[in-house]
C-alpha cells in the first residue's frame, strides 16, 4: 500500500495490462531492413532521422566520436558479450570465449551528405576485441582505441587512412563483464580525455611515470593522450556509460541502477551496490526519476544552434531497455543543473531499437550509435540466448528540417586546412563541438609541428589568439575557449589574467578559474586571486573556485572555504558538496591541521571541520577532532560516524581520556554512554582493537550500571498476542510514512511489513493523561471498496481499571491522517495506549500510527538492559553470566527481555542449536514452550536441548522450518543435528534439497553427508519437476483483469522492499527493478520462483568459513577495515572480521530467498506479478 499513491498519481502513464504482457525481454520480430525501420520512428514536428551507416558496413556500434576533420569514427563489435582469444580474463563469471583472432572494427565515415549518407566509409583498425571508447588525436592520423584488454594508440604512419602501428598505451582493464570495460572517451579543451569504467570488473591501470589506478565497478577517469598520466576523478556509480561536457566545463554522465544522469564532481562519491562514500555523503544527484529503466546511457550535452531554441542547453539520454531517446531540459539553480523532463526527441515501433551513444556532430545534428539487437541488454536476458543478434548495427542522424521542410545542418568541414585566424575564429563558434575540435587542434598543430618551426608557430598562435581575446568584438565563448589556447601553449601572463579576472561573462570567469586549478604549483597571487574567486556574484564561478582550492590546501583557504558554505543555500546542493570538499581536503595536509589546533575558530566552526575530518580518515585528523571535543569540553554527544572515526584513526593513548569524559559528561545518560561506545567500539574493530582495555573498563561499568536499572527511559511499548490468533511473531516495526500534512520524515509504529497476516497489540507503559492527545494514523480494515470490517484501531484506556477512553480506526489511507481527542475529564489519571492490528487477512489489514503530540509516546524506548545484553555479547563480558541467567529465571520480566538475556548466554558459549531454539520464543507460543526453550539455553544438557529442538522444528511452519535449518546449517554440530531431525521425520526432507541450505551443509565436509541426504530424499519427488509446474501454473492463472497493480505495490513492499528498489522505494541490497517490466510476463515469474536461474553475478552469495567452525553466507556490501560487511536474505547487514574467515568461496546462488512460491499465496503473487509488469514507465 505504500505505493498506492504514486501508482495513482502514474495510472496515465502505465499502459494497459494487454500492453504490458506484450512487452518480452525478447522482442518477438525479427530484424528489419534500415529503410524499413526509419518509417518506424517517430519525431517531434521538423525533425527527421537519416540513416548514415548500417551492417554490413559496421557490427553493433558501441562508441561515437568526430575528429577535427568532421569525420565520425566508430567502435563496433560481432564478438560481443564474448570477447575473443587474446589476453582475456578467465571467464569464470561469464563462461564464453571465442578461439579466433578478434575481428571488430574502429571505422570512420567520411564525407556525410545532406541525405546522411557518407562518401566514404574507412576500417581504420581493425582486429580489435570488443572495441569501446574511442578519441581521434590530432589530424586524424591516429586514434586511441580500447580494445581488450587495454587502451590502445593506432596510427596510420603511411597516410592511407588505415592504422598500421598499434601500440598499448595504458593498462590493463578488467574484462570479465564485456558491456562497460573502458567507453565514452571524451576530450575536452583542458587537454585531458574523460572516460567512464564499467560495471563488476576490477583494473589495475598504470601509466608511463610507473602511477598505478586501481578501480572496481563504476567511476571515472581521466588521462594524457601520450600516455605520461593517468587518474580517477570520482569514485562509485555502478555501470557508467556515456560521457558529455556542457559549455561550463561542467562533465555529465550516465548510469545503471543509479540515476540517469549526474554532473560529476571532481573527487565526488557517487551510489553504488553497497560502496559506501568516503565520509562527507554521496554526491548530490540531479534527476529524481529513473526514466523507467536501469539501463541508461549515452548522454549528450545539446551545445549547438542548429535545433530550434527549446533543445537548445538540453540533455538528450539513450535508454537501450524501452528503446527511447529522451529529452531533459537542463534547469539552473545557483550552480546547480536539475532534469527537466521533456517528451522524448525519438520513440521507435521498432523492438530492436537500442540506442547506446549520441554525439553532437559539428553540424548540429544528434548522431546516434543503435545497437541494433532484439535482446534488450547484458543481464535482461541470459548471455547465450539463441535470438542473441550480433551482426546487425545502424547509426542515425537527427536533423531539424523546420516547419517548410528548408533548414540544414552545417557542412562537416575540414578544420586542418584552416588558418590560425579562421580556427581562431571558430573558437566562438555556436557549436560547441567545432569550439572543442578548434581548441584542441590549435594546441596540436603546434605540438606536432617540426621542433624547428615549433617555437615560431606556437608565438604566432598565442598571437592570433590574445588578439580575439583583447578585442571588443570578440563573444563570450571565444575567450573562454582561447584563454585554454593561451594556458596550455604559453601560460596565461599577467595582463590576461588582468583582463580575464574582470571579465564580465561568467563563463569566462568560470574557464579561468578551471584553468588555474589544473596548475600543479600556485604562487601566493595564485592563492589570493582565487579565495577572491569564493566571492563571486555567480554561483558557478565560486563552485569552481572552491574546487580549485581543494586541489591546492593551505591554511589560508579554510576561513573563505567556511563562510561559503555558510552562505550557500541549501538548494545548490553541488555548490555545497564542493565546498565541503574542498575545506575536507584542506584537512588532508597535516599542515593546515596542526595550524587549525593553534587557531582560535569559534565553536561552530570548529565543529564544521571536526565533522569534514571524519571523512580525511588520519590520525592527524582524528587527533585534531578530539582536540576539538576536549576543547569545548562534549557538550553534545559523538555522533555515530565520528564515533567509529576516532575508534579507527585517533591514537590510542587519547582513547581513554576520552572515555573518562564521555563517562562524566553523560554519567545520567546510559543511553548515550552506550551510543557512543558502540560506535567508537566499530571503530576499533576495523583495526582490531577490539579488546582495548580502557574500552573493556567502560563497558564492564555501563554494563553493571543498565542490568541494575529498574525502568528504561520514556514509554515502553510491547507487543503482546491477540487472543485467538495464533500469532506467529511480532508485526510491529519502526518505519517512516508520509503524513497528509506532506511530513514524510516522522517515524510510526506501523504492522505492515512483517505481513499483514500478523496480529498483535502494542501497548504502551503508563503514562500522565494530558488534556488532549492528537496522533497521526494510517492504515485499512479491509480493502476500499468494500464494507469496513472494525478490527484494528487506536485506542486509550485507564492503566489499572482497563476502562475504555477514547477509541479512533484506521483512515482507510496511506497517508497518514490527523486525530485529535479531547480528553480533559481524564486529566489526574494514569492511562496506556493500545495499538491493536487484529486483522489477519493478507491486505488492506494494517495499522500505522506515530506523531503523537505526547513526545514521550514517540521515542523508541531504551531498555537498558536489553543494551547491557549487547555489550556482554559483543565483548564477551563473561563476568555477567550469573546475571543473565537469573534474568532468563525471571518470568516478571517478560518473554522478550528473558530471550534476548538467553541469546547474549549463547553468544558467550555458541550453540547454533540453542541459537534455533531461542528464535522461536515468542510471546505467542504457549508459555510451556516457551520456558522448556529458555531452560534449555541454560542447562545445555544434551537431551533437553534435543528435544526442544525437535518440539521447535514440530511446531514450526514450512517457512520458520526454513529458517531453522539455515541456522543449524552454520556451523558442523548444528548441520549434524539437522540431518538427524531429517532422518527422524522431524524436519521436512525438502529442506535437504534446497540449494541454500545444501550450499552451507557441504562446507563442513560431513561423513558421507551426500551418502546419507541421498537415501533420505530418492523417493521425493523431483524438485525442478515441482518448480517447473509451480511455474506453469502461476503463468496460466495469471489474470490481468482479477490482478490489481495497487495490492501488488503492497505485496512487493512487505516481502521484497528490504532488498529491492522500484519507483523510488525499497533497498538497493539486490538488483534495482525499475523497468523490470519489460522483460515480460514469464521471465518475471521465473526470475521471481526460481531465483537461481539467473543469477548476476554481483549479487552471488559469499559463503565463509569460520576459524569458529562457523559458517555464514551472504551478499558481500564492502570492507570496512579488518572487518567485511554482508548482507543476509532479509536485507539486513552484518560483520564479519577478516581475521576469522578461514576460507571464503563465491557460490552460483542468489541472496533471494528460494520459496517465495510458498511463502506468498497465488493471489497475492498474481497481484505483485501485476505490480512489476506495470514497472515500465518513467514516473515523471
Amino acid at each position: 500500500m505504500k505505493f498506492w499513491l504514486l501508482l495513482f498519481a502514474l495510472a496515465p502513464l502505465i499502459q494497459s495490462a494487454t500492453e504490458l504482457l506484450a512487452a518480452p525481454g525478447v522482442a518477438p520480430t525479427e530484424a528489419l531492413r534500415p529503410e524499413e525501420q526509419r518509417t518506424m520512428f517517430h519525431l517531434p514536428p521538423g525533425f527527421e532521422i537519416q540513416l548514415v551507416v548500417s551492417d554490413p558496413d559496421i557490427g553493433q556500434p558501441m562508441n561515437l566520436s568526430f575528429d577535427v576533420r568532421g569525420r565520425l569514427w566508430i567502435t563496433h563489435s560481432i564478438e560481443y558479450p564474448y570477447p575473443a582469444k587474446g589476453d582475456v580474463e578467465p571467464r569464470s563469471r561469464f563462461p564464453g570465449q571465442g578461439t579466433h583472432e578478434p575481428r571488430d572494427r574502429l571505422t570512420i565515415v567520411e564525407g556525410i551528405r545532406a541525405d546522411g549518407r557518407p562518401t566514404k566509409i574507412i576500417h581504420f583498425a581493425e582486429g580489435l576485441n570488443i572495441p569501446i571508447g574511442n578519441t581521434p588525436l590530432g589530424d586524424g592520423s591516429a586514434a586511441l582505441v580500447f580494445s581488450i584488454p587495454s587502451i590502445d594508440r593506432v596510427v596510420d604512419t603511411n597516410a592511407d587512412d588505415r592504422a598500421d602501428r598499434r601500440d598499448s598505451v595504458y593498462g590493463t582493464f578488467g574484462n570479465i563483464d564485456t558491456h562497460g570495460m573502458a567507453n565514452s572517451f571524451r576530450p575536452w579543451i583542458d587537454g585531458w580525455i574523460y572516460g567512464c569504467h564499467g560495471f563488476a570488473n576490477t583494473s589495475v591501470v598504470k601509466d608511463a611515470s610507473g602511477r598505478v589506478t586501481n578501480m572496481n565497478s563504476g567511476n571515472t577517469y581521466r588521462f594524457r593522450a601520450d600516455g605520461s598520466y593517468f587518474e580517477q576523478v570520482t569514485w562509485g556509480q555502478v555501470n557508467p556509460f556515456g560521457m558529455t561536457f556542457d559549455r561550463w566545463g561542467n562533465s555529465y554522465d550516465s548510469d545503471c541502477h543509479s540515476m540517469p544522469i549526474y554532473m560529476l564532481l571532481r573527487g565526488g562519491y557517487y551510489p553504488s551496490f553497497g560502496k559506501p562514500h568516503d565520509g562527507i555523503g554521496f554526491a548530490p544527484s540531479m534527476i529524481d526519476h529513473g526514466h523507467g529503466s536501469t539501463g541508461i546511457c549515452g548522454p549528450a550535452y545539446y551545445g549547438a544552434d542548429h535545433f530550434p531554441e527549446g533543445h537548445r542547453g538540453s540533455m538528450y539520454i539513450c535508454n537501450p531497455v524501452n528503446g527511447v531517446v529522451h529529452h531533459d531540459r537542463l534547469k539552473q539553480v545557483g550552480s546547480t543543473f536539475l532534469i527537466d523532463t521533456q517528451p522524448d526527441i525519438v520513440t521507435c515501433d521498432d523492438g530492436w531499437f537500442r540506442p547506446v551513444d549520441l554525439t553532437v556532430g559539428p553540424d548540429g545534428a544528434l548522431y546516434i550509435a543503435d545497437f541494433y539487437n532484439c535482446i534488450i541488454g547484458h543481464y535482461e536476458e541470459p548471455l547465450d540466448h539463441p535470438r542473441r543478434d550480433r551482426f546487425h548495427g545502424r547509426v542515425w542522424r537527427v536533423v531539424y528540417k523546420g516547419e517548410d521542410g528548408k533548414t540544414v545542418p552545417r557542412p562537416l568541414l575540414d578544420m586542418t586546412k584552416y588558418k590560425t585566424d579562421e580556427l581562431v575564429r571558430e573558437l566562438g563558434n555556436s557549436n560547441l563541438t567545432v569550439r572543442t575540435c578548434a581548441t584542441n587542434w590549435l594546441v596540436d598543430a603546434v605540438q606536432a609541428a617540426p621542433a624547428a618551426q615549433r617555437d615560431q608557430l606556437r608565438f604566432a598562435t598565442c598571437a592570433a589568439v590574445r588578439t580575439a581575446l583583447n578585442s571588443d568584438h570578440s563573444c563570450e565563448e571565444q575567450r573562454a575557449h582561447s584563454l585554454w589556447v593561451l594556458e596550455r601553449l604559453d601560460g596565461l601572463n599577467s595582463q590576461d589574467r588582468i583582463r580575464l579576472k574582470e571579465d564580465p561573462s561568467p563563463l569566462v570567469r568560470t574557464h579561468l578559474v578551471r584553468a588555474f586549478a589544473e596548475r600543479s604549483q600556485w604562487n601566493p597571487l595564485d592563492f589570493s586571486e582565487l579565495r577572491d574567486f569564493l566571492k563571486d556574484d555567480n554561483a558557478i564561478v565560486r563552485r569552481v573556485a572552491a574546487d580549485a582550492l581543494g586541489r591546492h590546501p593551505q591554511s589560508g583557504n579554510v576561513s573563505g572555504l567556511i563562510h561559503l558554505i555558510e552562505e550557500t543555500s541549501a538548494e545548490d546542493t553541488h555548490l555545497m558538496y564542493v565546498a565541503r570538499m574542498a575545506l575536507r581536503d584542506q584537512l588532508r595536509d597535516e599542515s593546515v591541521l596542526m595550524g587549525l589546533n593553534q587557531a582560535g575558530f569559534e565553536e561552530s566552526h570548529m565543529r564544521l571541520l571536526a565533522e569534514l575530518a571524519v571523512a580525511v580518515k588520519t590520525q592527524a585528523a582524528a587527533d585534531m577532532v578530539l582536540n576539538a571535543l576536549e576543547r569545548f569540553e562534549l557538550r553534545d554527544p559523538i555522533t555515530s560516524e565520528s564515533g567509529v572515526f576516532i575508534g579507527q584513526f585517533a591514537s590510542e593513548s587519547r582513547l581513554e581520556p576520552l572515555f573518562r569524559l564521555i563517562q562524566s559528561r553523560f554519567a545520567d545518560s546510559p543511553k548515550k554512554q552506550f551510543q557512543q561506545l558502540q560506535s567508537i567500539h566499530a571503530g576499533l574493530a576495523r583495526r582490531d582493537l577490539r579488546d582495548n582495555k580502557p574500552m573493556q573498563t567502560w563497558a564492564r561499568e555501563l554494563t553493571a550500571t543498565m542490568l541494575a536499572a529498574s525502568v528504561g527511559e520514556g514509554v515502553v511499548w510491547t507487543n503482546h498476542p491477540v487472543a485467538g490468533a495464533g500469532v506467529e511473531g511480532d508485526p510491529w516495526v519502526r518505519e517512516k510514512r508520509t503524513s497528509s500534512d506532506g511530513d514524510s520524515d516522522a517515524t510510526f509504529w506501523c504492522s505492515l511489513s512483517r505481513g499483514e497476516r500478523l496480529t498483535g497489540t502494542l501497548r504502551s507503559s503508563s503514562f500522565d493523561i494530558p488534556a488532549s492527545l492528537s496522533f497521526f494514523v494510517a492504515g485499512h480494515n479491509g480493502p476500499t471498496n468494500q464494507p469496513e470490517v472494525p478490527r484494528n484501531f487506536v485506542r486509550l484506556r485507564d492503566a489499572e481499571s482497563g476502562e475504555l477512553y477514547a477509541e479512533a480506526k484506521p483512515p482507510r489511507s496511506d497517508t497518514a491522517q490527523q486525530t485529535h481527542w479531547d480528553l480533559s475529564k481524564f486529566v489526574g489519571r494514569r492511562g496506556s495506549l493500545e495499538l491493536i492490528d487484529d486483522f489477519d487477512a493478507s491486505g488492506f489489514a494494517w495499522l500505522a500510527v506515530g506523531r503523537f503530540s505526547l513526545e514521550v509516546c514517540n521515542e523508541e524506548q531504551f531498555q537498558p538492559q536489553v543494551a547491557a545484553m549487547e555489550l556482554v555479547s559483543q565483548l564477551k563480558l563473561n563476568e555477567f553470566k550469573p546475571l543473565l541467567e537469573n534474568l532468563v529465571r525471571s518470568p516478571s520480566v517478560g518473554v522478550a527481555m528473558r530471550r534476548q538475556a538467553a541469546e547474549s548466554l549463547v553468544s558467550l558459549a555458541p550453540d547454533v542449536r540453542v541459537t534455533a531454539i531461542l528464535s522461536m520464543v515468542h510471546d505467542g507460543n504457549e508459555s510451556a514452550m516457551n520456558e522448556k526453550a529458555l531452560l534449555a539455553s541454560l542447562s545445555r544438557d544434551t537431551t533437553m536441548v534435543s528435544e526442544s529442538l525437535s518440539e521447535t522444528f514440530l511446531r514450526a511452519s514450512r517457512e520458520s522450518q526454513h529458517r531453522l535449518a539455515e541456522i543449524l546449517a552454520s556451523d558442523r554440530s548444528g548441520s549434524e543435528a539437522f540431518l538427524i531431525l531429517a532422518a527422524n521425520g522431524k524436519a521436512s526432507l525438502r529442506l535437504l534439497l534446497d540449494p541454500v541450505i545444501r550450499n552451507r551443509l557441504n562446507a563442513h565436509g560431513l561423513e558421507r553427508m551426500n551418502e546419507r541426504i541421498t537415501a533420505m530424499t530418492i523417493h521425493l519427488p523431483n524438485e525442478n519437476e515441482q518448480l517447473l509446474k509451480l511455474i506453469d501454473e502461476r503463468r496460466s492463472q495469471f489474470s490481468v483483469a482479477k490482478s490489481s497493480v495497487e495490492k501488488g505495490a503492497m505485496v512487493f513492499e512487505k516481502n521484497c522492499a528490504s532488498c529491492h528498489h522500484v519507483a523510488g522505494k525499497g533497498q538497493k541490497i539486490g538488483p534495482q527493478l525499475d523497468g523490470i517490466g519489460v522483460r515480460g510476463m514469464t521471465r518475471v515469474i521465473e526470475d521471481v520462483l526460481d531465483p537461481n536461474r539467473n543469477v548476476d553475478p554481483a549479487f552471488r552469495v559469499t559463503t565463509l568459513q569460520l576459524s569458529d567452525g562457523r559458517v555464514v553466507a551472504g551478499l558481500i556490501r564492502r570492507s570496512e577495515g579488518a572487518t567485511i560487511v554482508l548482507a543476509d536474505n532479509m536485507g539486513k547487514e552484518f560483520t564479519i572480521a577478516k581475521a576469522d574467515v578461514d576460507d571464503q568461496q563465491l557460490s552460483t546462488l542468489s541472496l533471494m530467498p528460494t520459496n517465495f512460491g510458498e511463502s506468498v499465496s497465488a493471489e497475492d503473487f498474481h497481484h505483485m506479478l501485476a505490480f512489476l509488469l506495470s514497472q515500465q514507465m518513467k514516473p515523471e
